[in-house]
């Protein structure tokens, strides 16, 4: 899923309006420049600390939290921990 279809699935399950490109870098794309090529689409570390920081704001924005207030999270994701700040 790409940052637009990840703000759009956002927008049709939860009714927010979210900015993907604020929320989540650029994607990869393909030679013809698509970015919504399966075969292009990967998920590192770091990005993957990016969908969890947007998934924790987009959270507290459903449930009317403030989405400014920081916090750590340890996650376990498959064999690595990882800590991030939201």
């Amino acid at each position: 899923m790409n940052r637009t279809e990840y703000a759009n699935a956002i927008r049709d399950l939860l009714a927010l309006e979210v900015d993907g490109r604020s929320l989540l870098p650029a994607d990869d794309t393909d030679e013809h420049g698509f970015d919504n090529n399966g075969d292009v689409l990967s998920i590192s570390p770091a990005l993957f600390e990016r969908y969890l920081a947007a998934a924790r704001k987009i959270g507290r924005l459903a449930v009317g939290r403030s989405p400014s207030k920081p916090a750590i999270d340890t996650t376990r994701f498959r064999n690595c921990w990882c800590r991030t700040a939201g």
